[in-house]
């Protein structure tokens, strides 16, 4: 099964480099280290902060137990290659023992097998002749060597070692990239230092090169700019042209309110607040100010209804109007 996630949870990239004091690239460790170390340290580090889907690695060499058989050797001692491949198998398995009751207490026994160096392949015994074992290591040659490879990261045409973050469905980038962060602060100064033959110290340092929550911030920032350009020009385009400040609010106050409560229907109905969510927001705005902006001049005073002043500042009067012409009918 693959994660809980969708095509766009690849919210946060980065490599492992060896970084001096000054943050300079200066590099000291093997790709097999970093892989090695990208696996078992900075891996699962990741993987259980919350939110977190998955975390993949990406480039370098993954280091393995590769076994060379000796076929004639094998033929003078009458093995076959299943007998190899099943001692070797074997050697690294996990095997319980049942319980040990001792003084009223009952302890659990496993055994844990687990290879530390090629050595301890080499003693895995394949068979037994004449109370003899014959070990691997006497069929075979035991080394460590790279697994196959289908691909590489490559970053400015130097090979390097990464990782992906993936947000699970449903959950917010923007505060699960913030736990990221606190994470890589936290793993950060307890990763591997060394000291170069020029004397220069350098340490293994996550350095990201695709960080979504710098998206998000500058998504905000434009959806708020707009939000305030087009509420500023529809005051004053309302107010030059219809001349009634009651207008011009009710225009400006139309779309902050439409706003609000697409995102309280939003927050109701677990809608997640994407790009595409935010850009039809935008949208959505410059619909509302045509709207209100045609319909604020059939409200106005000034069209509807209003007694015309005299020449010195008074107000005329006029015979009131029939019943049938007391609304407005002046086109808008």
């Amino acid at each position: 099964m693959g994660p809980d996630a969708t095509s766009l949870g690849q919210v946060y990239w980065y490599t492992l480099e060896g970084r001096d004091a000054e943050g300079k690239a200066v590099g000291g460790f093997d790709l097999h280290e970093l892989r090695t170390l990208q696996d078992f340290t900075v891996r699962p580090a990741l993987q259980s902060v919350p939110g977190v889907s998955e975390v993949a690695s990406v480039g370098g060499h993954v280091v393995e137990y590769q076994i060379e058989v000796d076929p004639e050797q094998l033929r003078s001692l009458g093995l076959t290659l299943s007998q190899v491949a099943n001692a070797a198998r074997n050697a690294n398995s996990d095997v319980g023992a049942r319980t040990l009751e001792l003084n009223d207490v009952e302890y659990v026994v496993r055994g844990l097998g687990r290879l530390r160096d090629p050595d301890d392949l080499e003693n895995a015994v394949v068979a037994v002749r004449d109370e003899t074992p014959i070990r691997l290591g006497d069929v075979a040659h035991v080394g460590l060597g790279p697994a196959t490879r289908r691909g590489a990261l490559d970053d400015a045409g130097a090979e390097v070692v990464g990782g992906v973050v993936t947000v699970r469905f449903g959950e917010d980038p923007f505060e699960v990239l913030a736990r990221v962060q606190e994470a890589i602060e936290e793993i950060g100064p307890g990763l591997p230092r060394r000291t170069l033959e020029d004397g220069t110290e350098a340490q293994v340092t996550l350095v990201p090169f695709y960080d979504r929550s710098e998206l998000i911030r500058e998504v905000q920032s434009t959806l708020t700019g707009a939000l305030w350009q087009q509420l500023l020009v529809t005051l004053v385009v309302v107010l030059l042209m219809l001349r009634s400040l009651g207008s011009g609010l009710l225009v400006s106050l139309l779309p902050p309110l439409g706003v609000l409560f697409a995102f309280v229907g939003m927050k109701a109905f677990d809608v997640q607040a994407n790009v595409m969510a935010l850009a039809g927001v935008a949208i959505a705005i410059g619909t509302m100010v045509d709207m209100s902006g045609s319909s604020s001049p059939r409200t106005s005073p000034r069209r509807c209804g209003a007694a015309p002043s005299g020449p010195r500042g008074g107000r005329r009067s006029s015979p009131p109007p029939p019943r049938w012409h007391r609304r407005c009918s002046s086109p808008c």
